[in-house]
């Protein structure tokens, strides 16, 4: 059973996107993205950016995947003094399975028109087994739309 559940995991995988931000936006949302998740007990993830050009320091559940499921979440402490870190630990069952958003990283622009940051997931684990990691980036740019309720 083991070696299923790590076979499972093995093509599990976290995502950021390419993300535009405003200069003017008060607030943005990057989407961490899930796939092909099985029996989610608990998640570790960190994050690094340049916090010259961003700041991320909430987070949201709603509009994800596990919107609807006892989540304990977690913030602070990285143990690889990554930017930003957080765990979640189911606490309901059944245990969610599948893909999609589940988290919402809610960040502030700190930089200037044409910055640039990676976002680096300096680790995600599932279980305790690290899974596939694509990273994402932040440009801020000036001028669009700036009020996410009316674009």
């Amino acid at each position: 059973m083991a070696m299923f559940a790590s076979t499972l995991l093995g093509q599990t995988t976290a995502s950021m996107p390419d993300t535009v931000a405003f200069v003017g936006q008060t607030n943005f949302k990057i989407p961490i993205y899930i796939e092909n998740l099985v029996e989610l007990e608990g998640l570790d993830i960190s994050i690094d950016y340049n916090e010259m050009v961003i700041s991320c320091v909430d987070y949201s559940q709603n509009n994800t995947v596990l919107e609807n499921y006892g989540v304990q979440f977690g913030v602070g402490n990285c143990p690889l003094k990554s930017d930003i870190c957080f765990n979640i630990t189911m606490n309901t069952t059944p245990l969610y399975s599948g893909s999609g958003n589940i988290i919402f990283l809610e960040c502030s622009i700190e930089g200037n028109d044409q910055d640039y940051s990676e976002l680096i997931f300096s680790e995600v684990e599932i279980q305790n087994i690290d899974v596939n990691a694509i990273p994402g980036s932040v440009k801020v740019v000036t001028g669009g739309c700036i009020d996410s309720n009316a674009c």
